[in-house]
């Protein structure tokens, strides 16, 4: 199956890093209809809008491989802002979609020692000395 298939590619990815004696981290990118449409989709019987990223965390954390997932903070901002984080020609985010994905994923980074504030890697809306901007 796909699944398979995504298993053992992204275990042999996983190898290859540790090789280099680097971290691997998988970004879940969710899709326009993950966040916009959530509620009506999700109306469907037997559908669930969060499945697809459900099932690659089942794999992702079987293989022991840090994840992302993107459409928790993307469905939870959907609510807070009216911008629209997509374009509506093409699946490309606006910058309001790269500014979502770009806190969440320093977050992540920053809580997990990834970079600390003050480094080259500060996050936005943060100045190097680690104050709000």
């Amino acid at each position: 199956s796909s699944l398979q298939e995504t298993s053992v590619i992204l275990g042999k990815m996983r190898d290859e890093i540790k090789k280099n004696n680097s971290r691997f981290i998988v970004v879940l990118i969710p899709l326009r209809e993950q966040v916009c449409c959530s509620d009506e989709i999700n109306k469907f019987s037997g559908y669930d809008n969060e499945r697809p990223n459900q099932a690659l965390k089942e794999i992702l954390n079987g293989l022991s491989i840090e994840h992302i997932d993107l459409l928790p903070a993307f469905i939870e901002e959907n609510k807070k802002i009216k911008e629209k984080f997509y374009f509506d020609t093409d699946p490309h985010w606006t910058t309001a979609g790269h500014a979502v994905a770009a806190r969440t994923i320093a977050d992540y980074l920053l809580k997990r020692s990834f970079a600390s504030p003050g480094s080259s890697f500060v996050p936005i809306g943060q100045d190097a000395g680690g104050e709000n901007g």
